[in-house]
């Protein structure tokens, strides 16, 4: 392998790694509000406009792999997208990770606190049961 491929490589991979880490503090600080006002319920389709985020990120890794990568360009361009598909991939499932673990430690509250106090838990209450 050739030094100019392999410096590609290190600079796509490395690259797509700031990228990743970028988007990860966009979404978790969401930057994209700041620009985009929802409230209440609107809100709920921000997910599409982080999806747009990350399709942008592998355009533009196709589009540079294609322009300033070595010969031939159409693997270079591949290989780019590819290290910002995964990257990008990498941030979702943390994101979704992180966010099974926050509604997990939220349900643990709930019954937490049903089991201390059952009068503010009606679900909890069979039939026949007095609240």
């Amino acid at each position: 392998m050739s030094a100019d491929r392999r410096k590609f490589r290190a600079v796509a991979v490395g690259a797509a790694a700031v990228f990743a880490a970028l988007l990860f503090a966009a979404i978790e600080m969401q930057w994209p509000r700041a620009l985009l006002h929802c409230e209440g319920f609107g809100c709920s389709a921000m997910w599409v406009v982080h999806l747009m985020m990350a399709g942008a990120i592998v355009i533009i890794f196709v589009i540079g792999g294609a322009l300033f990568g070595p010969t031939p360009r159409r693997y270079s361009a591949l290989f780019a997208g590819g290290a910002a598909v995964l990257a990008t991939a990498v941030v979702f499932g943390v994101l979704i990770v992180k966010s099974q673990l926050q509604i997990a430690r939220g349900i643990a509250a709930h019954e937490a606190a049903c089991a201390q106090y059952p009068q503010l838990c009606p679900e909890g209450a069979g039939p026949g049961q007095r609240l």
